[in-house]
């Protein structure tokens, strides 16, 4: 039986949220300036790994294939 899924999807408005973006964009602001200050105390980041040659599905259960992954 395949199961039949349905997306819903809501915005509710919050008495307090100018306050908190107020909170959340001041941080940023300051987490900003303290990078631009000071580049040699960020934490580097890893690179990440190219995957250029991989193949796409289009779905999360592929069908079953003899031929490898190379």
């Amino acid at each position: 039986m395949k199961a039949n899924w349905q997306l819903n999807r809501s915005f509710a408005e919050s008495d307090d949220g100018q306050r908190r973006w107020d909170y959340v964009y001041q941080y940023l602001l300051q987490w900003a300036m303290e990078q631009n200050a000071d580049p040699g105390s960020a934490p580097s980041q890893p690179q990440e790994e190219q995957h250029g040659n991989r193949h796409l599905c289009s779905r999360l259960d592929p069908t079953p294939t003899t031929a490898s992954n190379d």
